[in-house]
């Protein structure tokens, strides 16, 4: 697995020629040492499209030792790049322009079942994010209804005097709240906020927006915002 490839070798014969070019030049017959590169996929992409290079390509070499090369050469680790960097200065004055590109870019490598364990424990961060939210939204869900039986229901004459109320309210008053400040930081306005779970997972932006808007056909900007992750099932 490579990381941070330099933009300019990006293509599939671009990458190709960059290990080439970062690895020892081998003695003895010549050899495909590059067997196959692929793109991973991103979550994102349509179930038709042909995946492009994201700055990280998997890469099967047809040598260990090749790929030890690439290993000690090119750590994932940063801290062990920087130390490499410093203690190499001389090699770092002779290097070529596919090693000093790789350096610039900040090339790292791992193997395949090293980025298989970073790409499950992200996977696994990920679903306790989103288990987190939908448990403060049902906690949030079970106290409102718990509070609105708790007071009950409104009497007649409540439900007058409230109305009366909201009638007789000051337009100064009323012109204040609308005025108030909005900063990044302010809450969303009550009662305008709403969260969706199960949606499916293969849908979006767009078609969310779509399917939503028909509950105000009448209006062509009812929806201000939606915040939605591709492959999470709320919204």
């Amino acid at each position: 697995m490579k990381e941070n490839i330099p933009i300019q070798y990006t293509k599939v014969p671009g990458i190709g020629n960059l290990i080439t070019a970062l690895l020892p030049s081998a003695s003895g017959p010549p050899i495909n040492r590059v067997q196959n590169i692929v793109f991973p996929p991103h979550h994102q992409d349509l179930p038709d499209s042909i995946p492009v290079c994201k700055g990280f390509a998997l890469i099967t070499l047809s040598s260990e030792g090749d790929v030890q090369t690439l290993l000690d050469a090119w750590p994932w680790d940063s801290k062990k790049c920087t130390e490499l960097e410093k203690g190499d200065v001389k090699k770092a004055k002779s290097q070529s322009s596919e090693e000093r590109s790789a350096k610039a870019s900040g090339l790292r490598v791992c193997t395949k079942a090293r980025w298989e364990e970073l790409r499950a424990e992200y996977l696994l961060h990920r679903q306790q994010l989103v288990d987190e939210v939908n448990q403060y939204q049902d906690e949030e869900e079970s106290r409102r209804q718990k509070g609105s039986l708790d007071e009950g229901p409104l009497k007649e004459d409540d439900k007058a005097a409230s109305s009366s109320k909201r009638k007789q309210l000051p337009e100064s008053a009323a012109q204040s709240q609308n005025d108030a400040e909005i900063h990044p930081n302010s809450p969303y306005p009550t009662a305008c906020l709403v969260f969706i779970r199960h949606v499916h997972p293969e849908t979006n932006k767009t078609t969310l927006r779509t399917l939503f808007s028909q509950a105000w056909a009448e209006s062509d900007n009812a929806i201000d915002y939606i915040d939605y992750s591709k492959n999470t099932d709320s919204v």
